[in-house]
């Protein structure tokens, strides 16, 4: 299932406007952080709950530990659970999108999704999570340092050719993260997908073709693909950037998956959070 900007309930947490929905279980959180930054939000307040997001606009520091990581625009992060506590910090506008079980502050997003909604904010363009996501510079992978695995945003894109599909990713606690770029028709030669993801479109249109449907897919839109049968797979007319994350212990299951994929086996190699063409 995916789900549109349009279609994301909107409320507000103090100075913060949350876009949320509940996903095959996990919640789907993007946050907006005003110009004054996070000062008195939920995301100063210590957490030891797991996250796995992205920054989509501005800067947000994570501070965890005593140590403090900055997340520039395009940067990918993962916070583990437990102790010791972390919280995030922002001095002025940014974005970021988390998938998380499932908390909001102290309350889950089952709770706050039944809060009265915030009106209208249509009339400002650089508030809809679709604007966002679309200025947001895809992610490239470098080391992790200890501590929370993190992917760096980059300055700018890299074309894809037509009908080439670039895949890199990265074990991030239980999950592993999946970015991939689709050039122009791209995709609809791929093999079936059985395993779940919970991911975003950041750049262009995407189809997700399932073996009896297909959905269709633009930037900001999330998504939550399903364990199958029956299988899916992600199809790009015109090109597309899209992230997503998949439960390891799925991908270890060996049931079908696609072929542009990363597998554990190439993240067990030294090289193996790499960036490869196909032609799908």
């Amino acid at each position: 299932m995916h789900v549109t900007s349009s279609e994301l309930r909107v409320i507000r947490r103090g100075p913060l406007l949350l876009h949320l929905r509940l996903l095959g279980g996990i919640g789907c959180v993007i946050a907006e952080i005003p110009e004054a930054g996070t000062r008195g939000s939920f995301l100063e307040e210590p957490c030891t709950v797991a996250h796995w997001g992205m920054v989509l606009r501005g800067t947000v520091e994570l501070r965890r530990n005593g140590d403090r990581l900055v997340l520039r625009a395009g940067t990918v992060f993962h916070v583990p659970d437990g102790a010791p506590a972390h919280t995030f910090q922002a001095d002025g506008p940014a974005a970021m999108v988390s998938f998380e079980p499932v908390l909001v502050g102290e309350r889950t997003v089952e709770a706050a999704l039944a809060e009265p909604e915030v009106g209208p904010i249509d009339t400002d363009a650089e508030a809809r999570p679709a604007s966002l996501a679309a200025d947001a510079p895809a992610p490239t992978l470098f080391e992790p340092p200890e501590g929370p695995i993190t992917l760096a945003g980059a300055a700018r894109s890299i074309p894809i050719a037509e009908g080439r599909i670039t895949a890199q990713a990265a074990a991030m606690g239980t999950w592993v993260f999946c970015e991939a770029r689709f050039g122009a028709t791209s995709g609809y030669a791929s093999g079936w997908c059985d395993l779940p993801h919970w991911g975003m479109v950041l750049r262009g249109s995407l189809a997700i073709e399932w073996e009896q449907d297909v959905e269709m897919l633009l930037a900001g839109d999330v998504f939550y693909c399903p364990p199958g049968p029956p299988g899916h797979r992600y199809e790009a007319a015109d090109g597309a950037t899209v992230i997503d994350f998949t439960p390891a212990e799925a991908l270890a299951s060996g049931g079908r998956a696609i072929s542009w994929r990363p597998t554990l086996a190439d993240l067990a190699h030294p090289n193996g959070k790499r960036r490869r063409p196909v032609t799908c």
